[in-house]
């Protein structure tokens, strides 16, 4: 992707889109495009009588608000951790062993297979606790231990879903200071 190849999509394949859709919901010929300020998207895209045009997100919010942040990969690191546990107690070592044995070609696979993985297919917390016990250095984890480390990440920047209402208002440079309520920020 380069700005040319944007320009060209943008110009060409989303105003005609964008405009065949309003009209067929019978709506006002105004769209705005929110994207990140990645290189390949050029400054000021707008269609020739200004009602379409894109409006650049804040520098740094990218990872708070994009779908594969807000779950898929959060939901795919759970998988991975709870194969990891699961692995480790399957294979009965310790854990100084169990990592000193582990690859970065294990990992690549474990990754592989987490992402693969369907929500039921999960272990639970309790049993990987109840299974940790029996291993040395385990005996004294509990499903609050598993749960902690499996959702360690969880409450990062990036991992909670945002209203359309946050999305929108930080791409404005507003905050929402209670239902409904902007204060201007700076821009």
């Amino acid at each position: 992707m380069n700005q040319e190849i944007f320009k060209e999509w943008f110009e060409k394949k989303f105003i005609p889109q964008v405009r065949k859709h309003l009209k067929s919901q019978n709506l006002p010929q105004k769209a705005v495009l929110l994207i990140d300020n990645a290189p390949s998207h050029p400054v000021d895209l707008k269609s020739e009588d200004g009602n379409i045009f894109v409006k650049f997100l804040p520098p740094n919010v990218t990872a708070l608000i994009q779908p594969m942040d807000q779950g898929v990969i959060a939901s795919m690191k759970k998988n991975y951790r709870t194969s990891l546990l699961k692995k480790r107690i399957e294979e009965g070592n310790d854990l100084k062993s169990f990592w000193k044995d582990y690859t970065i070609l294990d990992s690549i696979y474990d990754i592989n297979t987490a992402w693969g993985l369907e929500e039921e297919e999960e272990v639970s917390a309790f049993d990987l606790a109840n299974f940790s016990k029996s291993l040395t250095g385990g005996e004294n984890v509990d499903e609050e231990n598993i749960n902690e480390w499996i959702n360690c990440d969880a409450n990062d920047p990036g991992f909670e879903p945002l209203s359309d209402e946050q999305i929108v208002s930080g791409a404005l440079g507003t905050v929402l200071e209670s239902k409904g309520e902007e204060k201007k920020t700076m821009k």
